[in-house]
């Protein structure tokens, strides 16, 4: 269903786009280009798609330019944390062709984590695969599709893919660690969770979280529901969604954290569990604590870019 939504989307955006501008030249669109670029080296990626529509509304673009210019906004997009307008140009891209071989698995990669931003896990793990056979020494990759695999329970594939991230080197080598031992701490295989802890934090001393698990017991809080100090009249929070397990909470925060780290750098993460009426466990992802106007101003930026939000007490 989401896949027909977003098929449709794209047919109206591109129907939205036909009108044309009027005709640049070789020399200004390249102009434009070379702003967008310099946008996006500064931080202005909205900047960055403005100019780059530009380029793409005008007359006689050449169809072998498009898809690259496609890939070109979609990055930029995707950095602003427009997501969904990201992922239709994505598809755009790889639609039309015209893209380098040599950068069609970051292309995929992308993609793939734009699916994992709106929840389409098994998308993800499509795109994320692609990225893998077009190279296969992707970490970075290997990582995000295990985190896809432990958001919808599949542990054991999970496991496969955080050891060969690890295998490959991948540059912040705790978090598969890190990751992999969570899991093993959920199937009750002790042994193995602690020694993918002090792995994690082998590779990162500062590392609170790993720290955490291996401190002995009442030396720290339970780290699916932490604390953090309070200022006076800091008592609301940022809730980002409720998951099936601490383990799909943190994948779904490293994939929030990614995208939307303007909205998210510096602030504390809880897991906090709780019972629905049901009696079902769900584990709520929050951020926090803050003041009611600034929790507000956060998530009315979350929704406006389709993330999930609402503010809690």
């Amino acid at each position: 269903m989401m896949l027909v939504s977003l098929l449709t989307a794209f047919v109206l955006a591109t129907a939205a786009e036909a009108g044309p501008l009027p005709a640049q030249t070789q020399s200004e669109a390249e102009t434009a280009i070379a702003e967008a670029r310099a946008a996006l080296a500064q931080g202005r990626y909205d900047d960055a798609a403005a100019l780059l529509t530009a380029v793409l509304r005008a007359r006689d673009v050449p169809l072998k330019a498009l898809g690259p210019l496609y890939q070109q906004r979609a990055g930029a997009l995707q950095r602003a944390g427009h997501e969904k307008a990201a992922l239709l140009d994505y598809s755009r891209a790889l639609m039309l062709g015209g893209i380098p071989e040599a950068s069609l698995p970051i292309t995929y990669f992308n993609r793939g984590r734009s699916y994992a931003a709106i929840g389409e896990h098994r998308l993800a793990i499509t795109d994320f695969s692609a990225a893998i056979e077009g190279r296969p020494r992707f970490a970075e990759a290997f990582h995000r599709r295990g985190e896809e695999r432990a958001a919808l329970g599949e542990n054991e594939a999970a496991i496969a893919d955080y050891a060969e991230a690890i295998k490959l080197k991948h540059p912040s080598v705790h978090l598969p660690l890190y990751a992999m031992g969570l899991i093993f701490e959920a199937q009750g295989r002790e042994g193995e969770a602690r020694d993918a802890f002090a792995r994690a934090l082998a590779a990162n001393p500062d590392f609170a979280e790993a720290k955490a698990k291996l401190a002995p017991p009442g030396e720290v809080e339970p780290a699916a529901a932490p604390v953090p100090a309070v200022a006076a009249g800091e008592t609301y929070f940022i809730q980002l969604g409720a998951f099936s397990s601490d383990n799909a909470a943190r994948a779904a925060w490293n994939a929030l954290e990614d995208v939307h780290r303007d909205i998210l750098m510096g602030l504390p993460r809880i897991i906090a569990m709780a019972k629905t009426g049901e009696a079902k466990t769900v584990f709520r992802l929050r951020a926090g604590p803050m003041k009611a106007d600034e929790a507000s101003k956060r998530c009315q930026t979350l929704l406006a870019r389709g993330a999930a939000c609402n503010v809690v007490e």
